[in-house]
């Protein structure tokens, strides 16, 4: 069944201001809200970052970035880079740090960052104030099950609790979060796709600037659930899917592996069971490090 994209209402589009260079570069914000810019705006409000830099006699600076772990999200930059190219006629700048273990894509530019803004996304820092638009509240379940794709993508973890038959089988999606308004849209989200979830406030005490960090956390628990998320918004990070494909297919996921052993294990190189070496008292697990992999 094709889906009909939903018009953004022409209004949005008056506080969107272009540069010159914007329209040397082609640029051209989407007019329709599809899935592929839900997706995208779920992804920049995981780990995307919309900032204006403003400094004395110069220019302000409008930025869009989005930063990842080079090890587990290098593949992931690739897929979202020709998502954002399709919406935008333009790329996405991806660079990789590799002393800090990093990657980033970014771009400058006046006409996007502004089209975002007019949408409602958050600019600078979005720890206390950030909300899912409500262009996305409001719009179709396809609409909102690519939102909530992205923003997992990018925020989220998939972990497998242990079980004392099963080793670890447990799925568990999870996410926490500054903003609590954030928290009460996501699950407004998740309720209108017939997920269950359960939602509470999370105090630690931060003994580096001693004070109390307070984080708002969803939690997806459950075989059922992993399912009717797989069924109904899915993933499109391999550090995700990755796990899942090995719960699928031996029913357990050792914990704190990597992408690349776990495209070994996937491919048969690696067996799961070289993670679980001795077992001792209930202790937790005893890992063995597989020797020299390489790329």
């Amino acid at each position: 069944m094709k889906i009909t994209p939903q018009p953004i209402d022409p209004r949005i589009f008056g506080g969107v201001c272009y540069s010159r260079s914007d329209i040397k570069r082609g640029i051209t914000p989407p007019k329709f809200l599809t899935t592929e810019l839900a997706e995208f705006m779920g992804i920049l409000m995981g780990d995307g970052h919309l900032g204006i830099y403003i400094k004395p006699n110069v220019r302000p600076l409008y930025g869009l970035e989005i930063s990842g772990d080079m090890n587990e999200d290098k593949e992931y930059f690739p897929y979202f880079a020709r998502l954002f190219r399709h919406l935008f006629c333009t790329k996405l700048h991806i660079s990789f740090d590799e002393p800090k273990n990093t990657v980033k894509s970014r771009i400058n530019s006046k006409a996007i960052l502004t089209y975002f803004r007019a949408l409602d996304m958050p600019i600078g820092n979005k720890n206390d104030n950030a909300r899912v638009p409500k262009i996305i509240l409001r719009a179709s379940i396809e609409v909102k099950s690519a939102f909530l794709r992205g923003i997992a993508d990018t925020d989220f973890s998939l972990t497998f609790k242990w079980r004392k038959k099963t080793l670890h089988s447990y799925p568990v999606i999870q996410a926490s979060f500054k903003s609590p308004q954030l928290v009460a849209d996501l699950c407004d989200l998740l309720a209108s796709l017939g997920i269950h979830y359960t939602s509470h406030v999370e105090r630690n005490f931060d003994m580096r600037i001693h004070k109390w960090d307070v984080k708002h956390s969803i939690y997806i628990r459950g075989h059922e659930n992993l399912l009717h998320w797989m069924n109904s918004i899915g993933f499109s990070n391999k550090k995700h899917m990755s796990k899942y494909e090995i719960f699928k297919t031996y029913g357990m996921v050792p914990p704190n592996t990597t992408l690349l052993e776990r495209k070994y294990i996937l491919a048969g190189l690696i067996r799961p069971e070289v993670y679980y070496k001795t077992w001792t008292c209930g202790q937790a697990w005893i890992r063995r490090q597989p020797s020299k992999l390489k790329v």
